[in-house]
């Protein structure tokens, strides 16, 4: 796929983070704060989705509760097991990790027009998420299973059926919809003296219906 390079105007801002007590309430009140969307963490116990909805973060344990199978792939956000974040949306995403140290954060988010920008030039990528057969849970959020082994995850959108035409055995056009393997959409920041070197990178948001481009 061709890189197509565009301009933009970000800057990159370290976040007070060294005093966090319950992380789920931290991460929605700062999602909440810089509108951002949703969620993917890291933890001892596996990956953790998650979108806001209003000033609540749900969270993929949370609607797998009551479903056997998905409750078993989608570990609790707890502050002790965390071992990163990222909260994303069109405009922003925010990065926890746990240091030596403590907790560290920074946010990466449009210039306003008063700012100079850090990064100027950016171009998209796409990053094709294991999963071929969905099955709806509660709020929105989709349990995705892959091959044979059965490795499984609970995204956080329900947009991934296109439609498709065939013909059947007469020659009658039929339309019929199916999933298409969800993508999140990575967004690379060129440094200003190099265009050839990426200084840093973040996620934007889902992108079901991401086409390949020659």
């Amino acid at each position: 796929m061709s890189r197509r390079i565009t301009s933009c105007a970000v800057l990159s801002k370290p976040v007070e983070a060294k005093e966090i007590g319950d992380v789920h309430t931290w991460l929605a009140g700062i999602a909440d704060t810089h509108k951002l969307t949703y969620l993917l963490a890291h933890s001892d116990e596996g990956v953790i989705w998650g979108r806001m909805s209003g000033k609540t973060l749900l969270t993929s344990h949370e609607v797998a509760s009551g479903h056997p199978v998905a409750r078993k792939v989608c570990p609790p956000l707890h502050t002790d097991t965390l071992q990163q974040a990222r909260l994303f949306s069109q405009e922003a995403e925010l990065l926890l990790w746990r240091s030596d140290t403590g907790w560290c954060a920074r946010l990466i988010r449009d210039a306003k027009e008063d700012e100079t920008p850090l990064w100027t030039e950016a171009f998209d990528e796409p990053q094709v998420l294991w999963g071929t057969s969905p099955e709806p849970l509660k709020d929105d959020f989709m349990l995705w299973t892959e091959g044979a082994q059965g490795l499984r995850h609970a995204l956080p959108l329900t947009d991934i059926y296109i439609r498709k035409t065939t013909r059947d055995v007469a020659g009658q056009e039929q339309e019929r919809q199916e999933p298409r393997p969800p993508r999140l959409r990575i967004r690379h920041y060129l440094g200003p003296e190099d265009t050839a070197r990426i200084a840093a990178s973040r996620l934007v948001g889902f992108d079901s219906k991401w086409e390949k481009q020659s």
